[in-house]
């Protein structure tokens, strides 16, 4: 479906789903966010407006996703999935990676707000989005292009 919507992702060449084995296109080993720590200001800011521009078409990808039929037109980011990520997120940003510990009225004051924020993204119209969009899963290929991996 992406590549029938003309955003970058590697290519397939089998797929052996009894065995769940797929052979895809190598991307090298690139990630965007590494190509961060040698790229000039300019370029890094050239990465940011491409990686933006692929949400976007991937956003704008979402009739195609419905006419084709994919899986992907049919998943949901509902009130329940989006408050279970923003938990997760709590858990995994404050608890483990920041090792903060918030106090109960902390912790109480921000899970009203996520949950706040959780109706209101699912009252939102739908669009494809990627749930783990993020520089480490980016690629940059040879010609200074991110694409997704």
């Amino acid at each position: 479906m992406f590549l029938a919507a003309d955003i970058p992702v590697p290519e397939i060449f089998a797929v052996d789903g009894e065995n769940g084995i797929i052979v895809q296109e190598d991307l090298g080993d690139r990630q965007l966010f590494s190509s961060y720590e040698t790229a000039s200001e300019e370029e890094c800011e050239e990465f940011r407006e491409q990686a933006i521009n692929l949400i976007a078409r991937i956003q704008k990808a979402s009739d195609l996703a419905a006419e084709m039929n994919s899986i992907a037109s049919r998943l949901a980011f509902d009130e329940a999935k989006l408050s279970w990520e923003l938990e997760f997120f709590v858990e995994h940003y404050f608890w483990q990676l920041a090792q903060e510990t918030l106090r109960h009225g902390e912790s109480a004051e921000l899970k009203a707000e996520l949950n706040d924020l959780a109706a209101e993204l699912a009252a939102a119209p739908r669009v494809l989005c990627h749930r783990d969009f993020h520089s480490a899963n980016l690629m940059v290929d040879s010609r200074n292009q991110a694409a997704r991996n």
